[in-house]
């Protein structure tokens, strides 16, 4: 039997009736796994982990574990703290028992580089958490100070691994389910915040030598006697621009390229409120987009979109800036409070403004009834302004470039996240997080600039904060970031029952595809792709789907992680599956209701039938139209399939196969569009006569 299976059907039931002692286990397996040598044998870690998921199904309290937990994760690092006091130093030089010689010297290298803060940062190490405590008795550290760092890590490592267990969901077979159906998601968070980080490894290694570089061009271009010739004969223009590119002043080369960055920020704002007020090109994409994000909407992914959505909710902000501004105090950085503030309140007030004035309705497709207008995104402005100022920060604070660019990139991924979290939650369009991310951005700028005015010409403070204001700000960001956090675990809005779409009534079919924009299937930027070549008249979507299937054909599954783990072993075993996941398409804005396909016999699915069809909002004397578009796949190229061109033979055998079933009342084929010839968005050609059949189904 498998070992997940016997968990979940044997180790979970008995652990919820437990009741109160469920809670001492956790903290023994916390104590035992913590104590020197122990914690090699006991998965204390995994055991609070599994309380954690359980807590969230209602079977335990989650504070009641914390009160349980940490004390135990206390007792046992002050146990290993006074067998360092007692032993540490013989132990130190030669091996006992299980206690590995590169363990500890991992350990007292870490402490020796950290000092009392490694027993914060080495309780969320594996392997080497247990060794900490114990070099610290070692080496004779206060023991108040080892009580004190020693907690922040026994709370940062409870809080941790039940959190994470808490948020797996209500059972460690949802936590399953819940980590395959995301893991396409993953992947993709993973390849972009791959790209972010290679890009900060180059500019890591080659940063330095490109600026070397660029000094030395400039040397090159200012003694060259050409331009040496052309600077005498302009001399005012040329003094216009060398003062505007000097690095000694606020007006030279900074000013110049504040002003730049926020002229281009405010041009690239114009044009997309443009492009939304006229409902161009972006208008488009972005209600395509929503339709697309809909369709692919997965249960657990909405969890985490959710919990990352509050990260710049308002409740969230206004605790997070509280602490700041405190923090600032205590590290004695006064001069970032005022344009820290300016940043946030200007931002939200522009944001809310303009919420005001185009008054765009929230996507269709909204997953919970979110406050006010759609465009800009609040979320996505304050992410920017809120989390780009404190890059900011980091960047001016941080002596070494790699750690400047780490802090950017960073602050990139918080930023790219929670926009991304509006957008797959669809209360928001694309346009809006962009439009968002805009007014952010120039409000940083400003506030940017507000610093860099005032403070230019001052020297840079060397004065920190004193040890007892660092361990209170240590202290205060913690209790922050927990209180943040269970914000975020605990914001589970009512999900928005879609209302019925408004059926309407037309005289002739025709009349539904009288615009360009209905004649043909698009790509997601609206390109135009294949013309619809089947209008379906049925009483409902059960009478349509009855017949479909009569006629030899399958209802395609969802794309998913198990769709697709499906047609990967279709494709390995060279076996079929009648139901394998079709990619979507678009027309009139939507993406397709229903994918349909039809294998050809003792083939796998590399060579099949396959079409899309779309519900219209109208009906016919009481029966529901409907636009279908079907191809033929030859094979596959990389994920996807290749198409023959010859579309209208596709057209004909679907036709053909509802006839033989005897399944039409009556048809006639038209001549919908003009012939002709075309890509779709995958770069397969395709041909067509450019005519339609229209089917009434009896």
């Amino acid at each position: 039997m498998h070992i997940t299976q016997i968990i979940s059907d044997y180790l979970i039931p008995y652990i919820t009736h437990l009741g109160m002692s469920g809670y001492w286990i956790a903290a023994i397996a916390t104590l035992f796994e913590t104590i020197l040598i122990l914690g090699l044998f006991v998965p204390g870690s995994t055991i609070v982990l599994i309380f954690g998921a359980l807590s969230a199904a209602g079977y335990y309290n989650f504070w009641h574990l914390m009160a349980f937990t940490v004390p135990a994760a206390i007792l046992g690092d002050y146990i290993n703290y006074k067998l360092g006091e007692k032993y540490g130093r013989a132990w130190l030089v030669k091996e006992k028992w299980f206690l590995k010689q590169s363990h500890l010297k991992k350990g007292k290298k870490f402490f020796d580089t950290y000092g009392a803060k490694s027993l914060s940062l080495g309780r969320l190490i594996p392997g080497l958490k247990e060794t900490f405590p114990f070099i610290a008795g070692s080496m004779d550290t206060k023991l108040s100070k080892f009580f004190f760092w020693d907690t922040l890590g026994a709370i940062a490592w409870g809080f941790e691994f039940l959190i994470v267990g808490y948020l797996f969901g209500s059972s460690i077979n949802f936590a399953k389910a819940w980590l395959g159906r995301i893991t396409i998601f993953i992947a993709v968070i993973f390849f972009i915040f791959a790209a972010l980080y290679a890009v900060k490894l180059f500019f890591a290694k080659y940063g330095l030598k490109i600026l070397q570089l660029q000094k030395s061009i400039w040397q090159s271009v200012k003694t060259n006697p050409d331009i040496l010739k052309l600077i005498n004969k302009y001399p005012k223009l040329f003094a216009f621009l060398s003062a505007r590119l000097t690095i000694r002043k606020f007006s030279g080369l900074t000013l110049t390229i504040l002003s730049i960055t926020f002229l281009y920020i405010l041009s690239l704002f114009g044009e997309t409120t443009i492009e939304v007020l006229t409902k161009g090109v972006l208008f488009k994409f972005d209600v395509m987009l929503a339709s697309l994000v809909a369709y692919f909407r997965d249960t657990g992914v909405i969890k985490a979109m959710l919990f990352i959505t509050m990260f710049a909710n308002k409740k969230t902000i206004i605790l997070l800036s509280a602490t700041a501004i405190v923090v600032f105090i205590l590290y004695k950085r006064r001069g970032y409070i005022a344009p820290f503030l300016i940043s946030i309140a200007g931002s939200t007030a522009t944001t809310w403004s303009i919420k005001y004035l185009v008054h765009r309705q929230r996507p269709y497709e909204a997953y919970y009834q979110a406050v006010g207008f759609s465009y800009p995104s609040g979320h996505a402005t304050i992410a920017f302004a809120f989390y780009g100022f404190f890059v900011y920060v980091f960047v001016k604070e941080m002596s070494s470039l790699k750690s400047k660019i780490n802090a950017v990139m960073v602050g990139l991924g918080v930023i790219f996240l929670i926009g991304a979290s509006r957008i797959y939650l669809d209360v928001h369009y694309f346009s809006d997080v962009w439009a968002g991310y805009l007014i952010g951005a120039s409000w940083l700028v400003i506030a940017i600039g507000i610093y860099e005015y005032l403070y230019f010409d001052k020297p840079k403070s060397e004065a920190l904060a004193d040890r007892k204001a660092k361990y209170m700000s240590y202290a205060l960001v913690l209790v922050c970031f927990i209180f943040s956090v269970m914000l975020a675990v605990n914001f589970n809005p009512k999900p928005i029952k879609q209302k019925p779409v408004s059926i309407r009534q037309t005289n002739s079919v025709l009349s539904v595809f009288k615009d360009s924009c209905t004649k043909y299937t698009t790509t997601i930027l609206g390109e135009k792709q294949e013309p619809i070549n089947l209008i379906i008249i049925a009483k409902n979507d059960n009478q349509l789907m009855k017949d479909i299937r009569l006629a030899g054909w399958h209802f395609a599954d969802k794309l998913s992680f198990e769709s697709i783990k499906k047609s990967i072993t279709a494709l390995a075993y060279n076996k079929p599956y009648n139901k394998a996941p079709i990619s979507p398409d678009f027309w009139n804005y939507k993406v397709n209701n229903f994918g349909i396909e039809r294998l050809v016999k003792n083939e796998s699915i590399k060579l099949r039938h396959h079409g899309r069809i779309w519900k219209t909002n109208y009906s016919i004397k009481g029966e529901r139209i409907y636009a279908v578009s079907v191809s033929f796949d030859t094979r596959l190229k990389w994920i996807v399939h290749k198409i023959s061109p010859n579309i209208d033979k596709e057209r004909e055998f679907l036709f053909n196969g509802l006839r033989s079933k005897h399944l039409i009342e009556k048809y006639k084929k038209i001549q919908f569009v003009k012939p002709f010839a075309g890509f779709n968005f995958y770069g397969d050609k395709f041909f067509t006569d450019g005519k339609a059949y229209i089917i009434w189904l009896k």
